[in-house]
């Protein structure tokens, strides 16, 4: 099976280390030939790695962002850049990590629901229920549509609140004509999930692997 992993880096953040050890472990597997394609960050050698975002749409797609509140509506070169590579390689299936970032444009998942390939969909933080945010802390806007949003400080920062205006374009994009597995790694977040307009897919709750040669259990009472 041919297997596409797509995240904003390759390196930094915790989606980031989630999507590379799979990537790495998959590859050891015979059955399976893995893929990462990525926005940011440094380009790698490794000929399964693909760095597709280019850093003038990234810079430009980030101050339209800050200065409109809008998201996902830039990045249309890289954003082609990546379909022609998924149209050349034939993927079986697709995991999608975090679409965030300055780095992808919303019509990504028109191009997905076209192509017919099989999405999984990992989500790392509330980002694909909000109107905005990445955490939504106390805030349960989002819940029936976001509008005046109180913190327009927090990632991915703006001067103008066009909350309500991407929530609906959200919901929009990811409620038709497809149908991913979504996957989370806290009950949580899986709870969150099923409160929000993606509550109509298959939520599967997975949790982030550790490595037990550091993090080992302990007997609090000594």
């Amino acid at each position: 099976m041919k297997i596409l992993m797509v995240n904003t880096e390759f390196y930094r953040g915790g989606a980031a280390q989630i999507a590379r050890s799979l990537f790495q472990s998959l590859n050891k597997r015979s059955e399976f030939e893995c893929y990462f394609a990525y926005g940011r960050g440094e380009r790698l050698e490794d000929q399964k790695t693909f760095k597709f975002a280019f850093l003038p749409e990234i810079f430009l797609h980030a101050f339209l962002i800050r200065i409109t509140g809008i998201e996902v509506f830039g990045s249309w070169f890289s954003t082609r850049r990546l379909e022609k590579y998924i149209l050349k390689e034939k993927f079986d299936l697709i995991h999608l990590h975090n679409i965030h970032g300055y780095y992808l444009n919303l019509n990504f998942i028109k191009f997905l629901k076209g192509s017919g390939i099989p999405i999984v969909w990992t989500l790392h933080d509330q980002w694909p229920i909000t109107g905005r945010c990445a955490c939504s802390y106390d805030c349960e806007k989002w819940i029936l549509g976001c509008g005046k949003c109180p913190d327009l400080s927090s990632y991915p920062k703006t001067y103008i609140d066009s909350t309500a205006f991407m929530w609906g374009k959200k919901r929009k994009y990811f409620t038709s004509s497809w149908n991913p597995i979504l996957v989370c790694p806290s009950q949580w977040l899986a709870d969150r999930i099923k409160m929000s307009y993606l509550s109509k897919y298959q939520v599967l709750v997975v949790p982030n692997a550790i490595n037990t040669d550091i993090f080992k259990p302990r007997n609090k009472d000594i």
